[in-house]
């Protein structure tokens, strides 16, 4: 006997298998997304470890704004002067801590922006120590501290709870 066309429960057991595939995709798509979120922060927190002592052993261990904001900008690696150097700028009264520590991170690359997967958000966390974190995703970060003059800046507090 031959049948024509496609009953009703052959339709339900076909839409309920694509469901089951589609939530199980959907599941390891936030497992690969969060994975993604957590290296990304870990490249960063490394990127910052390398670039904050050799920003120490270039510029000192002094709040040095004009050595420390030439890391920004490549083209102005030539005029770097370490902070003993009598030809150093002497830093303005402005200048604070958590300026440089941003200007660490600027230098990581990890500048706060708007482009999407990019984007990092800086907030001071006392007067020495300043948390970056991934925009929209607060668990994910890690923080840079300046105990003082003559000692480096230490990356610390690394959370890499990515949800």
């Amino acid at each position: 006997m031959r049948r024509q066309g496609v009953s009703l429960l052959e339709v339900l057991v076909v839409l309920s298998l694509i469901a089951v595939l589609a939530t199980v995709l959907l599941h390891r798509l936030a497992e690969v997304s969060q994975q993604a979120r957590r290296v990304q922060l870990q490249m960063a927190a490394e990127s910052t470890r390398i670039h904050a002592p050799l920003l120490f052993l270039r510029c000192g261990g002094a709040l040095d704004p004009a050595c420390w904001q030439a890391a920004q900008d490549p083209s102005q690696l030539a005029r770097w002067r370490p902070a003993d150097d009598p030809r150093a700028v002497p830093p303005p009264e402005a200048v604070t801590v958590l300026a440089l520590l941003q200007s660490i991170a600027r230098a990581a690359g990890l500048s706060a922006s708007a482009e999407p997967g990019r984007a990092w958000r800086w907030e001071a966390d006392g007067d020495r120590t300043l948390q970056v974190t991934l925009q929209d995703v607060p668990q994910c970060r890690f923080s840079l501290h300046w105990p003082g003059p003559e000692q480096p800046v230490r990356v610390q507090d690394v959370q890499t709870v990515c949800r």
